[in-house]
């Protein structure tokens, strides 16, 4: 008995969008997938970078002590600046904050010379606050400078001042540590400078 052929089953038109479909949702997903990984790995290595350079005292003596944040209200990075300035590690202090009216007096009150401190004042992004260093640095002919800062931070001030010129070093304050919220955002910070450019 002869066997009757059936004529082949075509599939749906709705069979091969839904194909489609999946295989592009797919695609999307590996490839955002893959973005993630990069921006997690990216993060970490900057986090790895910062704890590294936390650590490192490079304290020498330049021609101004750069104190950023100098009006934290523990004075953590005054004081341990007026300590270098006191070991004569340079000659003038540059204070950057956004009130440093107080700092000022307070320094003059230790004997700090006042024509030795020159303030940085603004209520703009941290960025700035090393975009005005450097000016002010122009404006008196100070190439070098030693940082002092919360540790978290000295990674980008030192990008930022090497980018303007300056011969920047670092000395964190020994007495502060790196917590992990402060740290994701400092790695951040990092990451849109270099891709942004300084805060408007």
């Amino acid at each position: 008995m002869k066997q009757q052929d059936y004529p082949p089953i075509k599939p749906d038109r709705w069979y091969f969008v839904f194909t489609a479909s999946t295989h592009i949702a797919l695609r999307l997903l590996h490839g955002i997938a893959a973005l993630v990984i990069i921006a997690l790995v990216a993060v970490t290595l900057v986090s790895i970078l910062i704890i590294v350079q936390s650590k490192r005292d490079e304290a020498r003596p330049v021609d101004a002590i750069v104190v950023l944040q100098a009006d934290r209200p523990e004075r953590d990075t005054v004081e341990y600046a007026l300590r270098l300035y006191w070991q004569r590690y340079a000659p003038r202090l540059v204070l950057v904050g956004n009130d440093l009216a107080t700092v000022r007096t307070e320094l003059l009150g230790k004997g700090v010379p006042e024509r030795t401190v020159l303030l940085a004042e603004s209520a703009d992004a941290h960025q700035n606050h090393m975009l005005q260093v450097a000016d002010i640095a122009y404006q008196h002919h100070i190439q070098s400078v030693l940082i002092v800062n919360i540790p978290e931070e000295l990674l980008l001030d030192l990008k930022i001042a090497h980018d303007q010129g300056l011969l920047a070093y670092s000395s964190p304050p020994y007495t502060l540590k790196i917590y992990p919220q402060p740290l994701l955002q400092s790695s951040l910070n990092y990451w849109r400078y270099i891709l942004l450019g300084p805060a408007r």
